[in-house]
């Protein structure tokens, strides 16, 4: 019985995890493209470390001023993660 790849395929990256970890690097990009054109390409060599866990995106600033200032864009960050990826991120944890 021939099957097609593209019927096949969604349900294997489901289950060996890898459309969860393409969805998560997505949203990393898109926080990327949002600092950079918030704050310039500079702004991505202040920031060291942006991953996702359960429903929050940690994002590890060197600057504790960009720091604040994406805690003072929190809201708007997260309604364009909300827009491209609904339900999945529910806040932002800045450390440093």
């Amino acid at each position: 019985m021939f099957q097609s790849l593209k019927s096949i395929l969604p349900s294997r990256l489901l289950d060996h995890g890898v459309l969860k970890q393409a969805i998560i690097a997505q949203m990393v990009e898109e926080f990327n493209s949002y600092l950079s054109k918030r704050w310039g390409n500079s702004a991505l060599d202040i920031v060291r470390n942006v991953f996702f866990k359960d429903d929050t995106l940690h994002i590890q600033v060197s600057s504790s001023v960009l720091g604040q200032e994406i805690k003072l864009s929190e809201k708007e960050i997260l309604k364009i993660l909300e827009t491209r990826f609904p339900g999945k991120v529910k806040r932002l944890r800045i450390f440093g």
